[in-house]
């Protein structure tokens, strides 16, 4: 349910409140626990990574990401105070991989939490030449106060620095973040296999209706493109 959710909010921008990650810490109230995340701004590697509190050792985070792609993979979850302190570290373990194969090395980073003003979920960043960077953010890339090193979504910073036909070379048919890619993953959620695999397949079923439905009002995409058995060419 929750992925089909996602989803849907992706494609209609409206109506689709984000989930509040920070949680006031009834037993600690000077803290809130936070999610995390992660976004790779590399066109040409994608890769798998894990997320550690290094005060505990604990993994509070992870997933795979594709070529250009994040955030969306909340992660279970990481306790920050209000009030920022220096010397709050986390560790970042990952593996590149392309579409031929996934490097045996293990790059490993420390990372200390940077200064924020309010605390926020807890992204990785992933970019060009091994480098990694550690965001306390409310908002996500692309929005007037994300303050990571790229403002923007993986996407539009590649078209930002490098030719249309570099940053698409190794994605999927249609670019992440764009209406026709989200309504291509609707689709896929809505398969009546993928359904019936829902705590509730009913409720799921019945967000899909209602996607097909906004979807030719809001003409986010070609009409046919909101029948849930379209198929691609």
């Amino acid at each position: 349910m929750k992925i089909i959710y996602k989803v849907f909010c992706l494609l209609l921008l409206a109506g689709c409140g984000r989930e509040e990650a920070n949680l006031t810490n009834l037993a600690d109230p000077e803290s809130v626990t936070v999610s995390t995340d992660a976004v790779n701004y590399m066109h040409d590697w994608g890769l798998g990574y894990t997320l550690f509190n290094q005060a505990d050792n604990q993994p509070v985070g992870g997933g795979i990401l594709g070529f250009l792609e994040g955030p969306g993979g909340k992660g279970c979850c990481l306790k920050l105070p209000k009030k920022w302190k220096p010397g709050m570290q986390v560790r970042v373990e990952w593996q590149k991989s392309d579409k031929k194969m996934t490097e045996e090395t293990m790059r490993i980073k420390v990372l200390e939490i940077p200064e924020y003003d309010k605390p926020g979920d807890l992204y990785v960043a992933f970019y060009t030449g091994d480098e990694v960077e550690i965001v306390a953010s409310w908002v996500e890339p692309g929005h007037p106060e994300w303050r990571g090193r790229e403002r923007e979504l993986p996407y539009e910073a590649c078209l930002s620095k490098m030719p249309k036909k570099v940053c698409e070379k190794e994605l999927p048919k249609y670019p992440p973040g764009s209406a026709e890619h989200a309504a291509l993953r609707m689709r896929r959620a809505c398969k009546p296999e993928r359904l019936q695999a829902e705590a509730d397949p009913v409720d799921a079923e019945a967000i899909c209706q209602l996607w097909v439905v906004e979807c030719k009002k809001r003409k986010f995409v070609e009409e046919k493109m909101c029948e849930l058995d379209f198929e691609e060419e």
